[in-house]
C-alpha cells in the first residue's frame, strides 16, 4: 500500500488549464456509476452553495461542471490545488491524504476503508445513511486532521516498504523459477 505513497514533489507536473485557474472547485473522482443520483445532487447542492464548481479529473463524471483529462503526473497539482475532494476510490484518498487536503470519502471498498481506519481518520466517511447537507459541511468544515502524525507514519511504511523491496531482491534466486 504505501508504494502509492512514494510520490513527491519531483513526480509532479504542473497541469494548465484557465478553467481551473479561474474557479475554486470541488474534485470529485468516482468511478462512473459508482455513486447514487442523490450523492451527485448532494454534492453539486453543496458545491453550489459555497460558490464552488464540481470538477473531475482523470475518470469522467457527465454531472460535473467541468472535467479534466490529466496525465497521472499531473493528477497531484489538480488536487493540491482543489479546495475540498470528495472520493470513493482508494487512490482518490491517497492523494487527498498525500496533499493534505480537507476531504469526505465515500468508501467504495473495503480497502478505501481500511486506508481511512490505517490513519485514523474515520471522521472523513461520509455514510449513505447520511447525505445531508449540513454533514458533508460538518465534516469538510471539520480540519482536524493531524497531518504532522500521518506524515511520519507515511514515513515509516515507506521505509518497511523499501527495506521490504530491497530485502526480496537481494534475496532473489532466479533459479527458483
Amino acid at each position: 500500500m504505501i508504494l502509492h505513497f512514494y510520490w513527491t514533489q519531483r513526480h509532479i507536473q504542473p497541469y494548465e488549464d484557465i478553467y481551473l485557474k479561474e474557479n475554486r472547485y470541488i474534485l470529485v473522482y468516482f468511478y462512473n456509476g459508482s455513486i447514487s443520483v442523490e450523492i451527485k445532487k448532494k454534492i453539486r447542492e453543496y458545491a453550489h452553495a459555497k460558490g464552488l464548481k464540481v470538477v473531475s479529473a482523470a475518470l469522467y463524471n457527465d454531472w460535473c461542471d467541468y472535467h479534466v483529462t490529466c496525465r497521472p503526473t499531473q493528477y497531484n497539482d489538480i488536487v493540491r490545488r482543489a479546495e475540498y475532494v470528495i472520493t470513493g476510490t482508494f487512490h482518490g484518498n491517497v492523494f487527498a491524504i498525500q496533499n493534505r487536503k480537507r476531504f469526505i470519502t465515500i468508501p467504495l471498498s473495503e480497502k478505501v476503508r481500511d486506508l481511512i481506519c490505517n490513519f485514523g481518520l474515520q471522521d472523513r466517511i461520509l455514510e449513505l445513511d447520511d447525505l445531508s447537507g449540513e454533514t458533508m459541511e460538518a465534516i469538510l468544515e471539520h480540519q482536524n486532521m493531524d497531518y504532522e502524525k500521518i506524515g511520519k507514519k507515511i514515513q515509516k511504511m515507506r521505509q518497511s516498504s523499501l527495506e521490504f523491496l530491497k530485502n526480496a531482491l537481494e534475496n532473489y534466486d532466479s533459479s527458483d523459477m
